[in-house]
């Protein structure tokens, strides 16, 4: 179902100001993506849901070793650092709310025509960015 394009903003911008709030507090999601959001359309508010990867970044540290984090998380969802167990930050919420953007506005994964493990080597290995060649844009100039 295609969202109305002022519905994708409301949504983007509250999911932005809820990864904020987190990340003020130190909170890492890890698993932020589509599924993990709660629309309430009556109210036109969003909220975030699943903590079960949350992890408290401790003062003083700007990365989390993986090897004490576990394995978890939704692959189609997780930046090149993620998918290669390197030390992960702040900045795997950001991936997973881009990839959930582009979700959004196009229906579908960057990654929808590929498996698993083609998708895990372009993200991991080869830099790779999806293409979306629809109407609006999204994608272009890769």
């Amino acid at each position: 179902m295609k969202i109305p394009l002022p519905k994708q903003l409301l949504v983007a911008v509250q999911v932005c100001d809820a990864m904020a709030y987190l990340h003020d507090l130190r909170i890492l999601h890890r698993d932020l993506k589509s599924q993990n959001v709660i629309y309430q359309e009556a109210l036109g508010i969003c909220k975030l849901c699943d903590f079960g990867l949350a992890r408290l970044m401790p003062p003083g540290l700007l990365e989390l070793d993986p090897s004490q984090l576990g394995t978890g998380g939704t692959p189609a969802y997780q930046g090149p650092e993620v998918l290669k167990r390197h030390p992960i930050g702040f900045r795997v919420d950001l991936y997973g709310f881009a990839i959930m953007i582009w979700e959004m506005f196009t229906s579908k994964l960057p990654w929808s025509d590929c498996t698993l493990e083609q998708m895990t080597h372009k993200v991991s290995t080869q830099g790779g960015r999806g293409i979306y060649g629809g109407e609006s844009g999204v994608g272009a100039g890769e």
